[in-house]
């Protein structure tokens, strides 16, 4: 789920930094912050807290051929993070909303930043008769996954509310692995991979009553979890940048599916774009859980 597809491709992250394209982000309340301004958590600077997704997504996702035009009556939709905001900018969701029916709000990372854009957003979409939720990057080995779980839902703004669709765990690479020395999957066995989404998503049941989806790409999943079939009554987001979502093992059925980006009229950034599997009565019914 990246919303920097085309730029992460066409420079390394070095690359972006030395050319300042990364904007300052603010860090959650205590968190240290570095010299790019960027919030540090366990000695790493996370320089991609304004990011959607991964920088890797964009690298694994391009074999396919990109499907362009919206096929069988599906519903689009977007998503942001702080990165649809270059210096402050706003968004215009009424102009969005002329497009595009839901949005996913980036809200946290780790258990270190929240995104000061993210209330404004979801309200600003609902508002312009969109649908709207959260999600949540996570970060495995910052914190467990019920801590993080928390954390996102003490900032994430979800209300049942007949226009917010279910709390959202991005579950994908690690963008820090050559600065915590890991690898793409946390430095975790897929045994504890499991046991950590499981403590986020029964997390999230608790709190809201509400079964979590989990956004990921096939590649990462089968890799990390061993294709686990232990969450398959989640919804998936899938990513996947090709004529047809190759689905992550264990699931037989996507909801939503990222599939490219482009630029969306009122936003200034380059933004994500998804399409729901299904029109107006299964976006409605998702909303009412």
């Amino acid at each position: 789920m990246s919303s920097t597809w085309g730029r992460w491709l066409g420079a390394g992250i070095g690359a972006v930094l030395a050319a300042g394209g990364l904007s300052v982000q603010p860090a959650a309340a205590g968190a240290p912050v570095g010299e790019s301004g960027d919030p540090v958590d366990g000695g790493v600077v996370r320089g991609s807290v304004d990011q959607a997704h991964s920088p890797r997504l964009p690298i694994e996702l391009t074999s396919g051929n990109v499907r362009k035009g919206n096929k069988n009556g599906r519903l689009e939709g977007i998503d942001v993070a702080s990165h649809q905001h270059p210096g402050g900018a706003g968004i215009n969701w009424r102009l969005v909303a002329r497009g595009y029916r839901f949005v996913g709000v980036k809200a946290t990372e780790g258990r270190y930043y929240a995104n000061p854009h993210r209330l404004r957003d979801q309200n600003g979409a609902r508002g312009a008769g969109m649908y709207a939720f959260a999600y949540h990057f996570a970060v495995p080995n910052d914190s467990g996954g019920a801590a993080q779980a928390k954390y996102f839902l003490d900032h994430a703004g979800y209300r049942a509310d007949g226009k917010t669709l279910n709390p959202v765990l991005d579950i994908e690479w690690n963008p820090y692995a050559s600065s915590d020395h890991t690898n793409a999957c946390y430095g975790f066995t897929r045994k504890r991979m499991i046991w950590w989404i499981r403590g986020f998503v029964r997390e999230v049941e608790r709190r809201t009553g509400r079964t979590a989806t989990i956004y990921t790409a096939a590649g990462w999943w089968n890799e990390c979890t061993g294709g686990t079939s232990a969450f398959a009554g989640s919804p998936l987001w899938v990513a996947a940048i090709s004529d047809r979502p190759t689905l992550p093992t264990g699931w037989s059925r996507w909801q939503i599916w990222q599939h490219g980006q482009r630029t969306v009229r009122g936003i200034t950034a380059v933004t994500d774009v998804n399409w729901l599997n299904g029109g107006e009565h299964e976006l409605a019914a998702l909303a009412k859980g």
